[in-house]
This record gives structure tokens, C-alpha cells and sequence, in this order.
């Protein structure tokens, strides 16, 4: 029982996603670099598109997300991939990487340089609904190991939420 009320709260915030994400799949809000941000999640008959698949008992799924219009001028295209354990509705993340594009570089973050969580997946049909927060210290081209302070990187602090279509057969995984 109080699973089930834990879930209903994140999973009533997706259901109403698209109706506030102007016809994207859903939302990423936050800071970046400690200015507010808000990013628009792709959905289906984007390029390229959200998509997610579940494979060897894991759920991969991509969110790919554009600047909202009147944003901060230097917040990129935001691509967060994320691998977590399949079937379980609070799932465990595997492995998480974040990519932005913007001001001429790749930012990217991966490892220990990011701290994603996952609070509701919900196979629904085709599509997953999905709900989480990350941290994530991105720097040009990413780094090995741990960073700390960066003057060259970006840091994105937010939540994101989304319904996001399943990959076409015989898709491959988009490099961010």
C-alpha cells in the first residue's frame, strides 16, 4: 500500500506530461551552471527521438531533450541515457551518461560524474513512463575519473519526466 502511494504522485506527473511539456514527451527543469533551465523532451516523430527497449533485463532508455524557447542562450541540446534493472518499478540505475551540446563543444558526463535516480518506471504498452532526478558535472569531451571543480565544464542539477516511445527493431543507441 504505501508503494503505491509513493508511485502515484510521480506517476500523475507523467500522465499530465505532454500537456505541459508544449507537445514533447515530457520535461527536463533544473539548473544549469545554477541558472534555471528547462529542457523539452522529444517524443515519437522527433530527430532524433526519445526512445527506450528493454534487453537482457535491463531497461535502456534515451531522453533527448531541446531548449525551451526564452532559456538561458547557452544551454544546449541535453541527451541523458540511462541504463537501470528492468521489472522493478523504483529500478536501480546501472549506468547513466549526460551529453550536451552547446557553445560550440560536447559536454559530457558519465561515471562517477553523475548522480542519477530514478523515482517511477512504468512500461506502458510501447511507451515507458519515467520519473527521476540528476546531478551531473559535465566537461568538453568528458573526463576519466572524478571531477570536482571544473571552470570549463557545465553543472546540471534537475528532474526530468517523460513518456517516451520504445526503439524501432533494429534501431542502434545514438551517439550523444
Amino acid at each position: 500500500m504505501i508503494r503505491q502511494l509513493r508511485l502515484a504522485l510521480p506517476l500523475a506527473l507523467i500522465a499530465a506530461a505532454p500537456a505541459f511539456a508544449q507537445e514533447g514527451a515530457g520535461t527536463v527543469t533544473g539548473t544549469l551552471d545554477l541558472n534555471d533551465a528547462r529542457w523539452v523532451v522529444a517524443g515519437a516523430g522527433a530527430d532524433p527521438a526519445s526512445t527506450w527497449r528493454e534487453a537482457d533485463g535491463v531497461y535502456e532508455i534515451r531522453l533527448v531533450a531541446t531548449p525551451e524557447a526564452g532559456g538561458p542562450a547557452d544551454s544546449g541540446s541535453l541527451t541523458i541515457d540511462i541504463t537501470a534493472e528492468a521489472g522493478a518499478t523504483e529500478a536501480e540505475v546501472v549506468s547513466a551518461r549526460v551529453a550536451m551540446q552547446g557553445e560550440g563543444r560536447n559536454y559530457i558526463a558519465e561515471g562517477e560524474n553523475v548522480d542519477l535516480s530514478l523515482t517511477a518506471v512504468e512500461p506502458e504498452g510501447s511507451d515507458i513512463a519515467i520519473a527521476g532526478s540528476v546531478v551531473a558535472t559535465m566537461t568538453p569531451g568528458g573526463a576519466r575519473g572524478l571531477v570536482v571543480e571544473t571552470e570549463t565544464g557545465r553543472t546540471l542539477d534537475g528532474n526530468f519526466q517523460a513518456t517516451v516511445p520504445a526503439r524501432e527493431s533494429g534501431a542502434d543507441a545514438q551517439d550523444g
